[in-house]
């Protein structure tokens, strides 16, 4: 980032005429799971030092030790004048015939004054948000993408661009969504690039039109694929999860199948962890939330031991409100069929709805779910019937 044209570039120039030497700096291809920072500081290459004019109004300070400690800029603004310049510099950097070391040099400076500058630049009405993410797109499509490490650090730039829920409309567009997949399928074997990945799609599935987007695009696979690969990644399964709670389709598919059948692989594999479970409950909610319209995925789900990782969930997390909550909706959706009832006739399932139905009588989200499946399992207790003297 910040390659000018013609020019020797010998130094690092900030706005600030603070120069620092990127020749100790590089980029790795893993990153601790679950951070933002996905970019890390390691041993001193022999990199080419580049002259990088930044687009911050000010810098106070840039220091740089030789291992441990990386770019840390601080600003005080920032300056509209610069964006132009900013996105002409990325521009001429993925355009250019630099060795694919010497941009990854660039880009990691870039990152590191792009993630403390985001919210400034996401306020200002006049910064070129569109630009912005055409070039970032320009990045994961130009020739480098077939290197895991550089997509894992685009994708990290995506997932900051992300954040403000309005930006997710420019990134969530189906042009956008199919590449990001596309590369993470390509990519299933670095988990790096599934976590930015998956982090990038948990942003946009806060919103209904991306939901769809995300459906369409693949969305549902993409998280299956990283819970079949990563079953060891508690980091990993935990964002699947979270995504597909909000993207699994109630409308039967092979995906929403395949999707269904990797949340009851997690949760199985995770019996104790809360929010595997919470995240679980919930998708396995959505997923057979089709009503009376079709029993199809009620069905399946219940073959699949949808049913069995439900009670499991219930009595492991018995005191946890929230989950309880969900796990009592999804397992009143799927005992509208007929088959799942007979499922859990057999199990001790409906003691332990009568258990958690004494215990939060007061919480309407597991009252009315509770009242309703024991009604039409014909277990609900009926009030005691008074005779009064004269009757008898």
């Amino acid at each position: 980032f910040g390659f000018l044209k013609g020019e020797d570039m010998r130094t690092l120039a900030v706005v600030s005429d603070v120069s620092v030497d990127i020749s100790a700096l590089s980029i790795t291809e893993t990153a601790e799971p679950g951070t933002d920072n996905a970019i890390s500081q390691t041993k001193k290459e022999a990199a080419r030092p580049v002259k990088i004019p930044l687009y911050v109004s000010q810098v106070s300070s840039v220091a740089a030790s030789s291992s441990k400690e990386s770019v840390k800029p601080k600003s005080t603004g920032f300056d509209v004048s610069k964006v132009a310049l900013y996105v002409s510099d990325l521009e001429y950097l993925l355009s250019s015939d630099f060795p694919l070391e010497r941009i990854k040099n660039g880009m990691k400076v870039f990152y590191e004054i792009f993630r403390p500058e985001v919210k400034l630049m996401n306020r200002h009405p006049a910064f070129a948000k569109e630009q912005t993410v055409g070039i970032l797109f320009k990045a994961l499509l130009c020739k480098h993408n077939c290197d895991s490490s550089w997509v894992a650090d685009v994708f990290a730039l995506i997932r900051i661009f992300a954040r403000p829920e309005k930006n997710c409309d420019l990134i969530g567009n189906p042009d956008n969504l199919r590449p990001l997949l596309k590369l993470m399928a390509e990519h299933v074997s670095d988990p790096l690039v599934q976590q930015h990945g998956l982090a990038i799609m948990f942003n946009m599935a806060h919103i209904g039109v991306l939901v769809d987007n995300l459906r369409t695009a693949g969305g549902m696979d993409r998280c299956s694929a990283v819970i079949g690969t990563y079953p060891k990644d508690i980091e990993l399964q935990r964002l699947a999860v979270q995504v597909l709670e909000r993207i699994i389709c109630s409308v039967p598919s092979e995906p929403g199948n395949r999707a269904a059948q990797s949340v009851v692989a997690s949760m199985t594999t995770y019996p104790r962890d809360a929010s595997i479970q919470s995240s679980g409950c919930g998708a396995l909610f959505l997923y057979s939330s089709t009503g009376t319209i079709s029993f199809a995925n009620k069905d399946f789900v219940s073959a699949h031991g949808g049913l069995a990782v439900l009670l499991k969930a219930l009595r492991a997390f018995e005191s946890d409100s929230k989950i309880v909550a969900k796990g009592m909706k999804a397992l009143d959706s799927i005992c509208l069929a007929a088959t799942p009832q007979i499922v859990l006739k057999r199990s001790d399932g409906l003691q332990l709805v009568k258990e958690l139905l004494s215990r939060f009588k007061n919480i309407v989200d597991i009252r009315v779910p509770a009242e309703d499946l024991l009604e039409r399992m014909g277990a609900l207790a009926e009030p005691p019937v008074t005779v009064s003297k004269k009757q008898s």
